[in-house]
This record gives C-alpha cells, sequence and structure tokens, in this order.
C-alpha cells in the first residue's frame, strides 16, 4: 500500500500537466476576437489530413485563411465561406465549428468517404474584429472618405455612455448613431471605419449594385476590386474542377436560399436546389426561398459560383432576429418622439453559451444531412491508381525491361560471335 502512495503524486501531476491536451478543442460557446480566431484555425493543422493555408490579407494585413480537409484531387471538394459581413460574427464561428467536427467528431468524419472540404471560416477578418467596437459594422475596412471632406473613417459611431451599446436613434423623419462628432462637422457618425461589402463586390450584376460609398451594401471600385474577394476567386479558380458544391454563410435571418440574387429568373437546375435547401431546412425548419424573392441584390458570391462556374451554390442565413417581433418590441424603447435601438449585435448572433451552442449543433447537424442527400448528384468518378497499383506497375515493367535488356545482351553476343568467328 506504501509502495502505491508514492506514484500517487506523480500520477495527479502528470494528468494536471497534460490534461488540457488530452481531446482539446476550442470552446464554441462564445465569440474570439481575430487573434485567437487565428490559433484556433492554426491548431488544426495538427490533426491528419488536414492542411491550412494562408490565401490572401486584407487591407489591414490580416490573413486569410482556407482549411483544406481531405484530398482535394481524389474527392469532390466542399467549399464552405464564412465571414463575408463583419456584424455576423456567428457566420465564421460556425464554419471553423464544423471543421473541428470533420476532423474530431466519428459522424461527421464519414462525410470524409464522400467529399474533401475547403473551408474559409472568415473571409473578413478586418470588419469581423471592427464590429467588437461598432457592431453595426457590415463592410470591410477599406479606407474612404465617405463624407467628401478629404478625411478617411475619421466619423465612426461609438459608445458615448459606456453601456457596452452602440444605440441606433430615428424619429421618424431622420436617424443617426451613437457617437461623438470627431471631426466638428457639425453631424455624427458620416465616416465610418471602410469599407466595401464583399458580398456585391463579386462581377455578376456587379454594375447595378450601390454607388454610395457611406451605404452598407457599396459594391466597391469595382468587380473584386478588394484584397479578400480575390483570394476567394484565385482559389476557386485553382480547385474551380472539384468543386462540387458551395455554401455561404451569413446571419440576420434563418433562412435556406438558393440563385438567383439578381434577378428574379428561375436558375438553371431548380429542382435540384430546391431539393438541396430543403435537405437541410428538414433539419432546422429554416424556410427555402429564392434568394431574389427576399430582395434583389448584385455583385453577390452565390450568383458568382453559379454563373461563372457553373458551382451548385447557396446560403445559408444561419441565425437572426427577422421577423422576430416580440424580440425587437423587448428591445426597443421610445424617448419622446425618438425611437432607439442598442441590440443589433444580437440581432445577428446567437446569445453566448447555450443558444449559441444549439446554433451551431443543430446546422451542423443539417448540413451533414445535406452533403448527404447531395451524393446522388455526385459525378461518377473513376476508383483512381492506388499507390499499391502503382508499385506493382512499377515492378512489372522493370521485370520486362530486366527481360528485354537480357534479350538485347543475349542477341549482340551471338551477333558478334558470328560476324568475327
Amino acid at each position: 500500500m506504501r509502495q502505491l502512495k508514492q506514484y500517487v503524486l506523480p500520477v495527479i501531476l502528470l494528468l494536471v500537466l497534460f490534461s488540457p491536451l488530452i481531446g482539446a478543442i476550442p470552446d464554441f460557446s462564445k465569440y474570439y476576437h481575430y487573434d485567437e480566431f487565428e490559433r484556433m484555425i492554426l491548431e488544426l493543422r495538427s490533426y491528419e489530413n488536414v492542411r491550412v493555408e494562408a490565401i490572401g490579407k486584407s487591407w489591414m494585413n490580416r490573413t486569410i485563411y482556407a482549411i483544406f480537409i481531405g484530398n482535394v484531387y481524389e474527392k469532390p471538394v466542399v467549399l464552405i465561406v464564412g465571414g463575408h459581413h463583419g456584424r455576423e460574427h456567428v457566420s465564421a464561428q460556425f464554419p471553423l465549428y464544423y471543421a473541428y467536427l470533420l476532423v474530431t467528431n466519428e459522424s461527421q468524419r464519414k462525410l470524409l468517404d464522400h467529399y474533401s472540404f475547403i473551408i474559409i471560416p472568415l473571409l473578413n477578418p478586418d470588419g469581423y474584429e471592427e464590429a467588437f467596437k461598432n457592431p453595426w459594422h457590415r463592410k470591410n475596412c477599406r479606407p474612404l472618405d465617405d463624407d467628401g471632406d478629404g478625411l478617411l473613417d475619421e466619423d465612426p459611431p461609438q459608445d458615448t455612455d459606456g453601456d457596452g451599446y452602440i444605440a441606433f436613434f430615428t424619429n421618424g423623419s431622420s436617424y443617426w448613431f451613437e457617437g461623438f462628432d470627431d471631426d466638428k462637422d457639425g453631424k455624427l457618425n458620416e465616416d465610418w471605419i471602410g469599407g466595401v461589402d464583399l458580398n456585391r463586390n463579386y462581377p455578376v450584376a456587379w454594375d447595378k449594385g450601390d454607388i454610395n460609398k457611406f451605404s452598407l451594401q457599396y459594391k466597391g471600385p469595382a468587380p473584386l476590386s478588394e484584397p479578400e474577394t480575390k483570394a476567394l476567386d484565385s482559389l476557386v479558380k485553382r480547385y474551380r474542377f472539384c468543386i462540387v458544391l458551395a455554401i455561404s454563410y451569413h446571419s440576420g435571418a434563418r433562412l435556406v436560399l438558393y440563385p438567383w440574387s439578381h434577378t428574379r429568373e428561375k436558375p438553371p437546375r431548380e429542382k435540384v436546389f430546391r431539393e438541396v435547401c430543403t435537405a437541410y431546412s428538414n433539419v432546422t425548419k429554416y424556410p427555402v426561398l429564392q434568394s431574389s424573392r427576399l430582395y434583389l441584390s448584385f455583385g453577390e458570391f452565390m450568383d458568382y459560383m453559379l454563373y461563372e462556374y457553373n458551382i451548385t451554390s447557396i446560403t445559408v442565413e444561419i441565425f437572426g432576429r427577422f421577423m422576430d417581433i416580440k424580440w425587437h418590441r423587448e428591445h426597443t424603447y421610445r424617448v419622446d418622439s425618438t425611437i432607439v435601438f442598442k441590440h443589433v449585435y444580437e440581432y445577428f448572433n446567437p446569445y453566448p453559451r447555450e443558444e449559441l451552442k444549439k446554433v451551431l449543433k443543430i446546422n451542423a447537424i443539417a448540413l451533414k444531412s445535406m452533403l448527404l442527400y447531395y451524393t446522388k448528384y455526385l459525378p461518377a468518378r473513376s476508383p483512381g491508381i492506388t499507390k499499391e497499383t502503382v508499385r506493382r506497375i512499377v515492378l512489372v515493367n522493370i521485370v520486362f525491361l530486366a527481360i528485354a535488356l537480357a534479350v538485347i545482351i543475349s542477341d549482340y553476343k551471338r551477333y558478334t560471335h558470328r560476324l568475327f568467328k
């Protein structure tokens, strides 16, 4: 018994030291700033069949990453993109969460029998980080002179009363945001940080987009003008013949959308689109809708994937308080003739802990269900040549070469013997 006790303390110390490493995966029940989010992405490199690649830089020199899971040259590729819009943090949280599921969850790992994955969890890292300070921030952080005064990004909304929120005010005839008059021009918040709406910066119907720099849907100076959209487009060009399905995650509502966004005409293969979206919706109960039936949007990613590359593409609005009348009433109040709304972050993102975990879990189940359904539409593929087959072919060729060489040498000896006899 005394001999046994002497081992107890060392064992406890080992468990304490190494327990964080045993099955340790990130806590996805809360939101992270970019630096921690980046660290979580890079930690995936320690898993088998995972490669992490830097595909570009943002305006503020933050790295945009792509996570490769499985062999993209052997299995059809599912492209998952999150974080087009800064304030939609859950739209970036889910793709990274799903990447971890694909390498740690046995049920989800079975999808790797059918697919490989390229996951860009956070396309807009600058806007994502800016939204921690200004939760209204949607666009990227391209420096812009919104108000035409020769200064860049000098008058953003601010939390002036220190309550942790930035309020939106409207009195029926005008609207404004909480903040200081930083440039002393008598106006509030007329020159925000950035930027361009990345999901209005793709070439399809880009010319019809919003040219107002102050607009939250500003399309940018040219199609693919932004380093973020260029990085994604370059990646798609490299793997366009491998990608069979593209899914773009957003938040603000709970919907599953299919093309087109820029016109109310029906897309090609509409039946397939509706079936695929319905397979997702059967789990989440999110309504299925053609995107343009919600509202018209131009220069949008989903349309570009279908129009330019003929890739089946959908958009999942993973969470939002859209049409939640009760929630709006509870989070809006009136001061005299002015209506005040402060909870825009919670409008786009689930509350941390239980609500966030529930949203992530149900959408992971829905995505798996949809991908299993979509296998019926995968192109027939040859089984390919395995390493063992290549090894056998090489060995057989070596044997034949040896025999051929022996015959040549034998014939040469007989020929020279007869010639000089």
